[in-house]
């Protein structure tokens, strides 16, 4: 471990708490910031944020009450009790009304899952774990806005699989999506399962390839209709694949208007190799990534189901299920080239399909432009040297230098230097896509990677304290669009640093009249229709110079879209709030 003076260390978290937020656009736009005032909230922060159809805003937020060591004949622990609470504000986002949301069932807590708006009402979903039965179950009660309040009892509508004993098993879940005309709503459920062990040789490799064979991968769902009645309803329903590893990730899932079900999940086929075959082919890493596809299932309300594997040569890193104006399904990934044991990021693909039978109609896919990979992974002009000299120029003070630096490399680094030329290295999921009001399907890409230091060092009394620093980097977007058969680029410059806590939402995304509007840490991003610009505005709320009386100092740890032009953001020091709302013009 290096060793360093305190002092050093001082002056290291200082430049990087300067330095935290910057960006680079292409122009500016104007935005309009309005705030509520000042009050003090119940709980410890907010879990959601919504639009009331009468006007005004409504959100949820979540504290605590217990927690510690109970003294009486029996000395015992006691849990901590979360507590939900409701706020109603008027349309400037002035506080009008706060309230405790009262969400026990049968003498049980209930822990908050998700408000879901259906049908124009609102809906409270809540879990609780049967420890005797080894179940968790879902129910659901309407919220009365008016009232601020519960009306009637929960109804349970699903349950799963879980485990007393959590260790060794995998999270039960519950998942709930609408369809778009919102006729039907989907509940999907995914048991605790047992993680499975990896068996290792002597060297702690394994010796053996990817088990390839025929896997049947069990999932559960409810549909409802409008009247929560249930329409299709599946136990342990199982999607097939052949010539599989026996791994199997569920990324997406949603309903259509008919009622039909899709699920997409990720299908990774790796090869663990030997220490031998290692050395036999000279490679320098342990894996193999054969396959990486994704696999569509549609079922049918009448039971028939319809499945889509992507193309087996292509590598996939990530992707989205999308509906467009004629019921078809629009699969955008995207598309990577493995580089040691990871899959990197090198561009965008937009499968569209049938929606009777999953075939396909169109396949479009395009990799990154030279002018966003140069920005988003910062290519200095001493590799652009380095480059020059691999391709035979070997003049100049530069180029020698150069060559110098590629001496040093290791074979990683050399890899890593490479894919750069030809990959976003800190993409690795799709933070947004959508469809425009012609068809055309957009995506936004953020750089994301954890950096983790390790420091120690000596007082002057000899007394040694090593420190670990988090630090979360939510860097460049890249965005991109599909128009017809062709594939257009833009990438916006922007760093930010959060120190020991990652960010519960690192940006807001909406998509009107084929532009996108992007809520960033301290700025607002908009694209051109054609992504020819993209500009941006700084935001005074988030600045330092922007009081607010009787607020010492503000943070922002929560943020949403809550219509096409609108952000909502609360503006935080300990349990005092004011609401921002922040509209692009």
């Amino acid at each position: 471990m290096k060793k360093m003076k305190l002092a050093k260390i001082s002056v290291l978290l200082l430049l990087i708490v300067v330095c935290t937020n910057t960006s680079v656009a292409q122009g500016k736009i104007k935005v309009k910031e309005t705030h509520g005032d000042l009050f003090e909230q119940k709980g410890r922060g907010f879990i959601d944020v919504v639009e009331l159809p009468n006007g005004g805003y409504m959100s949820l937020s979540v504290g605590s009450a217990g927690g510690g060591v109970s003294f009486g004949n029996i000395i015992r622990f006691v849990q901590y009790k979360a507590l939900y609470y409701i706020q109603r504000y008027d349309k400037n986002l002035n506080l009008v009304e706060q309230k405790q949301l009262d969400i026990d069932h049968l003498g049980k807590n209930l822990a908050f899952e998700k408000l879901v708006k259906f049908q124009n009402e609102f809906y409270v979903f809540s879990t609780f774990v049967n420890e005797k039965n080894k179940k968790k179950y879902l129910f659901y009660s309407k919220l009365n806005v008016g009232k601020m309040a519960l009306e009637g009892s929960f109804i349970k509508v699903a349950e799963v699989k879980d485990p007393a004993a959590k260790t060794g098993y995998t999270e039960s879940s519950f998942d709930i999506s609408l369809s778009k005309d919102e006729k039907y709503m989907v509940v999907f459920g995914k048991d605790a399962e047992p993680i499975k062990k990896k068996s290792k040789s002597f060297f702690g490799k394994s010796s053996k390839q990817s088990k390839i064979g025929t896997y049947d991968f069990k999932f559960t769902f409810w549909v409802l209709d409008k009247d929560f009645e249930i329409v299709n309803y599946e136990k342990n329903y199982a999607v097939t694949l052949k010539e599989s590893s026996d791994k199997f990730y569920v990324r997406d899932f949603a309903v259509d208007d008919k009622g039909a079900i899709y699920i997409l999940g990720k299908n990774n086929v790796i090869d663990e190799l030997t220490r031998a075959e290692v050395k036999s082919m000279k490679r320098a890493t342990w894996v193999d990534i054969n396959k990486s596809a994704f696999v569509l299932e549609k079922i049918n309300s009448d039971g028939t189901t319809e499945q889509y594997i992507t193309p087996e040569n292509d590598l996939f890193v990530d992707m989205n299920i999308l509906f467009d104006k004629k019921g078809n399904i629009n699969l955008v990934g995207l598309n990577g080239e493995q580089v040691y044991a990871k899959l990197a990021t090198t561009g965008v693909s937009r499968i569209v399909l049938d929606n009777d039978n999953l075939d396909e109609i169109s396949n479009v896919n395009d990799n990154f432009t030279e002018d966003v990979l140069e920005n988003v992974n910062d290519i200095m002009e001493s590799e652009k040297a380095i480059d020059n000299m691999k391709n035979g120029n070997r003049k100049g003070r530069i180029q020698k230098k150069a060559k110098k630096k590629l001496a040093k490399m290791t074979p990683e680094e050399k890899a890593y230097f490479d894919i750069k030329k030809r990959a976003a290295l800190n993409v690795n999921s799709i933070a947004f896509s959508g469809l425009d009001e012609n068809g055309d399907a957009m995506i936004v890409l953020e750089e994301q990677h954890l950096e983790i230091v390790t420091t120690t060092y000596t007082d002057a009394n000899g007394r040694t304290t090593t420190t670990t620093t988090y630090y979360y980097h939510y860097d460049d977007l890249i965005f991109t669009k599909f128009i017809g058969d062709d594939v257009v680029q833009n990438y916006y410059k922007k760093s930010f640093v959060s120190i020991n806590s990652p960010l519960q939402k690192s940006m807001d995304v909406s998509l009107k009249n084929g532009e996108l509007t992007v809520m960033t840490q301290g700025h607002i991003v908009k694209s051109d229709g054609d992504l020819s610009k993209v500009r941006d505005a700084e935001l005074q709320a988030f600045s330092r110079s922007e009081k607010i009386p009787g607020m010492k100092r503000k943070y922002f740890t929560y943020r949403k879209t809550v219509n096409e032009d609108t952000i909502l953001a609360p503006a935080q020091s300990g349990k005092k709030v004011v609401w921002y709302k922040i509209t692009v013009d």
